[in-house]
């Protein structure tokens, strides 16, 4: 039993993604077409966890496993524990869980600080970005006891991860996947800008685009998902951010131009192609010309 008296200080809660940001620096390419979309159910079928430097005669390793698939799948409609249960019309989509706990004491030994990541991983290696999430918490050590301070920080935790992971695993099979950039968790918000590069509905970029005034890594991701979308539309909304000055970030948005391509594009590049930097106008030209031998094929 955990007496009620103990306390526990949540100090951190940090979804980790899985979403991939790109770097200012990174040259984004345009994704190919889509195939159909179909809405996929989770299928549970392997669980792996790791105490790290918790010893499992601490915290059971099995238990904890089953407790967290258990958790995820009365958490919604979206995660089952076997093939058979997919709903007709959706797609069964195999993941293995893969739990990570460990605890660090302070220096003081005054308390202790347990953390735990949770990823999943695809069976048959989909393109859909894997849901991660990582979460700590600081338990005060009463009586030398740190193994009641470490089980009171994972059952506060094991709930925590669970939410989050749910949180994610929701956007990947929500008919609105836009729902998860108007949240106020920047995880959880770069984690549906990959699932939105990844699924590339129909009519999203409009809802992407003012992301791109965020720092990184949101900004970033959401030049990224820009031109997995690949929105002619959408590069009068790049270029007019871009500052002429920054040479880095110039040479991305050239970048997001030609992968993206259309009018504007065409004419970024062409006044690009007179800019003070040699480099500069080279890329512009070089643009040019890639983008016109695409159109040609």
């Amino acid at each position: 039993m955990i007496r009620g008296a103990l306390a526990l200080a949540l100090v951190a809660a940090v979804g980790c993604r899985k979403a991939t940001p790109s770097k200012k620096d990174a040259a984004p390419t345009a994704a190919p077409d889509a195939a159909p979309w179909i809405t996929p159910t989770v299928v549970l079928d392997r669980i792996e966890v790791a105490l790290g430097s918790i010893g499992d005669d601490v915290i059971s390793s099995r238990e904890l496993g089953r407790q967290l698939a258990r958790c995820l799948i009365e958490a919604g409609d979206d995660v089952v524990a076997l093939d058979r249960q997919v709903p007709v019309g959706r797609r069964g989509l195999g993941a293995a869980i893969a739990v990570t706990f460990d605890a660090a004491p302070r220096p003081d030994r005054a308390a202790v600080v347990v953390t735990v990541a949770v990823t999943l991983t695809w069976r048959d290696g989909d393109d859909l970005p894997a849901p991660r999430v990582e979460v700590a918490a600081e338990a005060p050590v009463v009586g030398a006891r740190a193994d009641v301070a470490i089980v009171a920080a994972v059952e506060r935790l094991r709930g925590l991860a669970c939410t989050q992971l749910a949180a994610e695993v929701d956007l990947l099979a929500a008919a609105d996947v836009t729902a998860g950039l108007a949240v106020d968790d920047p995880e959880l918000q770069a984690y549906a800008l990959a699932v939105i590069a990844a699924r590339r509905p129909a009519g999203v970029a409009a809802a992407v685009v003012p992301l791109l005034d965020r720092p990184a890594p949101i900004g970033d991701a959401a030049l990224t998902t820009l031109v997995a979308l690949g929105d002619p539309s959408t590069v009068a909304a790049l270029t007019e951010r871009v500052d002429l000055a920054d040479a880095t970030r110039l040479t991305t948005t050239i970048e997001a131009a030609i992968a993206i391509g259309g009018p504007d594009a065409e004419a970024f590049l062409q006044v690009l192609t007179a800019h003070a930097d040699p480099d500069i106008a080279r890329h512009a030209r070089d643009g040019l010309a890639r983008m016109a031998r695409r159109a040609a094929r």
